[in-house]
């Protein structure tokens, strides 16, 4: 088998796994809800509460967190305060303007600066001087850190 025979072998080999897969999938109408809650929580000026989230989404309250974790692995509170966390430290690393934790903390919707860093200490289990010394951007947004 030559060069470019063998590599429309591999491209047909391809598309049959491909259109195998796309027949296998299913859509499940669990997850346009699901869809819908996440831009909810991921708007940080918006406090609607989880209950009134699930109201909106016509679930009550235990029915919607249980979709939630079965299939986004975190509660609807864990998914907003990871979110939260998250974008507080892409902005720390985005400005190239150094900013203060205060600033940080304020920006990312905090109400103060010692329970960010409690906040901090709980999901890297380390207080925010130590993280941004090992903390570099790489690759225009992808944050990488040093975990000793």
């Amino acid at each position: 088998m030559k060069f470019g025979e063998d590599l429309r072998f591999q491209e047909d080999e391809l598309h049959i796994l491909e259109s195998f897969l796309i027949s296998q999938f299913v859509e499940n109408p669990e997850l346009i809800p699901l869809e819908k809650s996440l831009s909810i929580l991921s708007n940080l000026n918006d406090e609607t509460s989880i209950t009134e989230i699930a109201l909106k989404l016509g679930y009550n309250l235990k029915t919607f967190q249980r979709h939630f974790k079965k299939h986004l692995g975190s509660s609807p509170i864990e998914y907003r305060r990871i979110y939260r966390f998250r974008n507080s430290i892409a902005s720390k690393l985005d400005d190239y303007q150094l900013k203060t934790l205060t600033d940080i903390t304020y920006e990312g919707g905090y109400y103060d600066q010692s329970y960010f860093i409690k906040e901090f200490r709980k999901l890297t289990n380390h207080n925010p001087k130590d993280f941004f010394k090992v903390t570099n951007k790489v690759d225009g947004d992808k944050l990488v850190w040093e975990i000793k």
